[in-house]
């Protein structure tokens, strides 16, 4: 489901405060729902009212099928330990297509099942960013050692270091050796 908008206040209460609200609404019409919302400081229209009570619903109704969706998955793990995980995915993704249609709101539900793509997609953008921050983490630190070689090596950067100067003075004239066009501005 997509996520409730700032301005609609009754899908915005916490997930108790929700669950009042339906309850209160079983027992008692629109109109006494919206003056008992009202007396909490919570200002609503009777329209506001059947749409939460329609979205709730609906929302609880994908809820349940999510859960029935994954004990669907975990039994046909066990019934089909032949299947891979893609095959996994696409019998449990037909199992809560056809039950999704058949639950109600098909707006909804293909609200919910772009939201989901795009969390798959975005957790895949993911994976893919801290692959290339690894690499990143270990072409710096071959090219580190790379360099520590190759100044250990420079007679000018070895001078500086067995100068018995401070650390901050070598810092600074390694600094000024190394990178001299910085130094020169």
């Amino acid at each position: 489901m997509s996520k409730p908008r700032p301005n609609s206040p009754l899908k915005t209460q916490t997930e108790d405060r929700q669950r009042e609200i339906i309850d209160y609404m079983l027992k008692h019409t629109l109109m006494e729902t919206r003056a008992w919302l009202q007396e909490d400081g919570l200002n609503t229209s009777t329209a506001a009212l059947s749409q939460f009570w329609s979205w709730w619903h609906l929302r609880q109704g994908f809820e349940e099928l999510e859960a029935d969706t994954q004990n669907f998955a975990d039994f046909l793990k066990q019934a089909r330990p032949d299947l891979d995980e893609a095959g996994m995915h696409n019998y449990a993704q037909q199992y809560f297509t056809t039950k999704a249609i058949k639950l109600g709101d098909q707006d909804a539900y293909l609200a919910m099942t772009s939201a989901k793509h795009k969390a798959m997609v975005d957790v895949e953008k993911l994976k893919v960013e801290k692959e290339r921050l690894q690499m990143d983490q270990q072409k710096f630190r071959r090219e580190t050692c790379a360099l520590f070689v190759e100044w250990f090596n420079d007679k000018r950067a070895r001078e500086i270091v067995e100068s018995g100067a401070s650390r901050a003075d070598q810092i600074k004239q390694l600094y000024a050796t190394m990178f001299p066009e910085e130094t020169q501005q």
